[in-house]
């Protein structure tokens, strides 16, 4: 499916949500069912965002709250699930690069880099591997009182001790 399939099914649903809402349901269902199918292949998780979402709103709009609102949560699922592997992909990749600089001689970089990722290392579980490895590898740890959601890292020397 093409971006172009996608806005004339999406214009065809609206256009039947005041006339015939069951069968713009219908028509939006099957478009989701579509989508999920052609995701790798050509259309983009966006696709599948809005097409949820004005399915709530014609869910809605005929008198299906509950439906409207499993929908909704089903998009905020989605999305969620989006954001923690995004996340993830984020600190791996500011793991990598940190471990690169460091082994490059620039471990200034490395730990601003690594301070960057702690702000949002809490948001995955379990941990990211690779940015503990390189927390430990350029010397960096956590201080005791640190050990929450936003914590700073502390620099360490070469035996573990702080600076």
């Amino acid at each position: 499916m093409t971006h172009t399939d996608w806005n004339r099914r999406i214009k065809r649903a609206l256009e039947l949500a005041d006339r015939r809402p069951a069968s713009a349901l219908r028509t939006l269902r099957a478009l989701v069912r579509t989508l999920e199918t052609s995701l790798k292949k050509s259309v983009h998780e966006w696709h599948l965002a809005q097409t949820l979402q004005i399915l709530s709103l014609v869910q809605a709009r005929a008198g299906d709250y509950r439906g409207s609102t499993t929908t909704m949560l089903r998009l905020a699922d989605d999305h969620q699930a989006q954001l923690a592997y995004e996340v993830r992909a984020y600190l791996s990749a500011c793991a990598a690069a940190a471990l690169q600089l460091a082994e490059n001689g620039n471990r200034t970089h490395a730990r601003r880099i690594l301070r960057e990722a702690r702000r949002w290392s809490s948001l995955v579980r379990p941990k990211d591997k690779l940015l503990d490895q390189a927390q430990r590898t350029i010397g960096f740890r956590l201080a005791r009182n640190d050990r929450g959601a936003g914590g700073s890292l502390r620099p360490t020397t070469d035996r573990g001790t702080r600076r």
